[in-house]
C-alpha cells in the first residue's frame, strides 16, 4: 500500500513540473520570420540616441543599425538551427550574434555572441518585429 500511495505521489508531483515546461516552449518558433525588428531598450548609455534596429531578409542576409552615435551599418548572413538564429556579421569585426526565436520577437543569447559595436545588448533583451509597412495599390 506504501509503494502505490509513493507512485501516486511522485506521479501527482511531475504533473505540474511537465505543465511548465510546456508553457515555457510554448513561444518559441520553428521559423524565423523575416522583417524588421526594433531593440526594446534605449540603446545606448548616453540615452535615447535613436532606434537600434535588425532588419532579416528572407535571402539569408540582415542588417542592421545601432542608432545616431553608430556610423557603422552592419550586413551579413544568418542562419537558423534548433529555434537559434545566429547572425555572422560579413564586417571586420568577427561579430557574431545568437537568438532564440519566439513568435513576434528575437531574444539576446548572450553565451557564444559577440555583442554589437556600441550597444551592448544584455542577456534575455528583446528585439520586437515591427509591423509591416501598409501597401498602397
Amino acid at each position: 500500500m506504501k509503494r502505490i500511495i509513493c507512485f501516486v505521489l511522485l506521479i501527482l508531483m511531475m504533473i505540474p513540473i511537465l505543465g511548465c515546461e510546456k508553457s515555457a516552449t510554448d513561444d518559441h518558433s520553428d521559423t524565423v520570420i523575416p522583417g524588421q525588428y526594433v531593440y526594446e531598450g534605449k540603446g545606448a548609455t548616453l540615452g535615447d540616441v535613436g532606434a537600434f534596429w535588425m532588419e532579416i531578409n528572407e535571402d539569408g542576409t540582415f542588417s542592421y543599425y545601432e542608432g545616431f552615435l553608430s556610423s557603422y551599418y552592419g550586413i551579413g548572413e544568418w542562419r537558423f538551427e534548433d529555434g537559434i538564429l545566429t547572425l555572422t556579421d560579413d564586417g571586420s569585426y568577427n561579430i557574431v550574434n545568437r537568438f532564440r526565436v519566439m513568435k513576434d520577437r528575437l531574444v539576446f543569447i548572450e553565451e557564444g555572441s559577440k555583442n554589437f559595436l556600441y550597444v551592448k545588448v544584455k542577456n534575455g533583451e528583446c528585439f520586437y518585429r515591427t509591423a509591416p509597412a501598409e501597401t498602397k495599390e
